[in-house]
């Protein structure tokens, strides 16, 4: 099975309205480092995820580390309906 953690951050990037390289601002990292996530050519490390994580928590409301692990159509039915934290 493919990862789709690229999908995932993907949308949830787009949920919150940052983007990649004001991502990477707030995160603290070089936004070739989030294009290569959301490319799909690497993945976040442990403490990269928690990071990020909790960044878009802010702006996604219930996003949850755990959240990252879940089959791609789950993360899209529980952010279908979302209203982005403000």
């Amino acid at each position: 099975m493919q990862d789709d953690f690229r999908q995932k951050l993907a949308l949830i990037v787009d949920l919150a309205g940052v983007s990649r390289s004001g991502l990477a601002r707030e995160i603290g990292i070089d936004k070739s480092v989030v294009s290569r996530w959301v490319s799909g050519a690497t993945r976040p490390s442990a403490a990269s995820l928690d990071q990020l994580t909790a960044k878009l928590a802010g702006r996604v409301a219930g996003l949850r580390r755990s959240d990252w692990e879940r089959p791609l159509d789950v993360i899209e039915a529980k952010f279908e309906t979302s209203s982005l934290a403000r």
